[in-house]
């Protein structure tokens, strides 16, 4: 249970002043592999509102225009936030189409509002193959964004503009990763000779706000703040706890099964030679060594943005998916509690694979098939490429791929227990494989 916690969603705050010039801020992390070019979030190009009252101008739509890729040139807005707050889509102006929740642009049209921001603009674009080129505008400031996506697990992408009030002020958020984080760098630089001040450097979560500054300021430079999530970190939700005593029971019968098993056999010499078992152990060290040496050419395992996704879900108690399947997401949880390191899941795939392989290559041995036709099929499978490569990928197709090959074999088998009056299936036999 201690051994499993997480970290609670957290917002870190800057606030600023910088009298003149444009102030560029950069925050970046170390979670272990030192600070880097993908742990990095940028805040510049600052835009002042049109008055004191906060009011802006803000014009978006297509351009008419696409990728050469792009199948389409229509833009789709998903959501407009302003200061914190989304702006109800359905009762924008004319010059978009609502639907599904959103704001489509077809043929170049666009929308102008007024909005009164102090803070933060946000516009979020729906990104795939079938988006074109959007145009954002805010207070003459013009931009356009390439929308065209070909990676389909990546479904929108969020614009944002932040302001400096014309007191200098300034305010910044962003989310914080909800990992280990050993050391965070804010750095804030000026492009002019004007002095810049920070303010305030909180951080909100949990419940409390940390304030990294301890009530002083800052002038521009680089700071640095360590430990910053210590007071993010959760060991308990209902659900999680809940999880943990069903997979505590799992784990208990898998040791008392095996435990069982060796029972019956009497010692340790009759597993392993007795009914010259000792062909099976030769086929599982054999397929097993060959699959390892795949995940060792791959550690931890080959994964996509779908793997991260499941495995995000697996850490976090808070976090459900709906476009992957639930049976895959609770292996991933009890794989977690069991070693929270993504390398678990192809280490468990290759163990089953080899055992699968192994057991019924051997219980054909035991029924009469020659094992000089069982070796070339059984090599076939060890070297097969697409089988090394999917025992160390982390897809749901591995899970799935072995439970269609484990029924498979299983039905074989027992349709020819059937045939030769030998078919005893106990209830403990029938509830496992339920």
């Amino acid at each position: 249970m201690f051994g499993s916690g997480w970290y609670e969603p957290s917002v870190l705050t800057i606030q600023g002043r910088c009298s003149t010039g444009k102030p560029v801020l950069q925050v970046s992390w170390d979670s272990g592999e030192g600070f880097n070019t993908y742990e990095k979030r940028e805040f510049r190009n600052f835009i002042r509102p049109l008055n004191k009252q906060k009011d802006n101008t803000l014009i978006l739509g297509g351009t008419g225009r696409r990728n050469g890729a792009s199948l389409s040139d229509t833009v789709f807005c998903t959501a407009i936030t302003v200061d914190g707050k989304q702006l109800e889509l359905r009762s924008l102006g004319k010059g978009a189409f609502f639907q599904n929740g959103g704001l489509s642009f077809a043929d170049g049209k666009t929308i102008s509002l007024s909005v009164q921001a102090g803070a933060h603009i946000g516009i979020t674009f729906r990104t795939d193959t079938s988006a074109g080129i959007a145009f954002v505008s805010v207070n003459g400031v013009e931009n356009e964004y390439d929308l065209y996506m070909a990676n389909v697990a990546a479904k929108r992408m969020q614009y944002d503009y932040w302001f400096m009030l014309p007191d200098g002020t300034f305010k910044v958020d962003m989310n914080i990763p909800r990992y280990a984080i050993n050391t965070l760098k804010v750095k804030a630089v000026n492009d002019s000779s004007a002095p810049l001040q920070l303010d305030a450097v909180e951080l909100e979560g949990n419940g409390h706000v940390i304030d990294l500054l301890k009530k002083s300021s800052a002038a521009k430079g680089e700071l640095y703040f360590s430990n910053v999530l210590k007071g993010m970190r959760s060991y308990y939700h209902p659900v999680q706890f809940l999880q943990q005593i069903l997979s505590a029971l799992i784990t208990v019968w898998l040791l008392l099964s095996v435990l069982q098993m060796y029972k019956k056999e009497g010692s340790v010499r009759a597993c392993f030679v007795q009914e010259k078992r000792f062909v099976f152990w030769l086929m599982f060290v054999g397929s097993f060594t060959v699959f390892g040496l795949w995940l060792v050419a791959f550690w931890p395992g080959v994964m996509s943005v779908d793997s991260l996704k499941v495995w995000r879900a697996a850490m976090l108690p808070d976090v459900y998916i709906n476009d992957h399947p639930i049976l895959n997401v609770f292996l991933y949880k009890y794989l977690f509690l069991l070693w929270s390191n993504p390398v678990v899941v192809p280490i468990v795939q290759v163990f089953f694979m080899s055992l699968l392989v192994s057991w019924f290559f051997f219980w054909l041995y035991q029924v009469g098939v020659r094992f000089i036709f069982l070796l070339p099929c059984f090599l076939f499978i060890v070297f097969s490429v697409p089988v090394g490569t999917y025992n160390t990928t982390l897809w749901k197709d591995g899970p799935f791929a072995l439970l269609v090959v484990f029924w498979a074999c299983t039905l074989v088998k027992l349709y020819w227990q059937r045939c030769h009056g030998s078919l005893c299936v106990t209830r403990q036999k029938a509830l496992v494989l339920l």
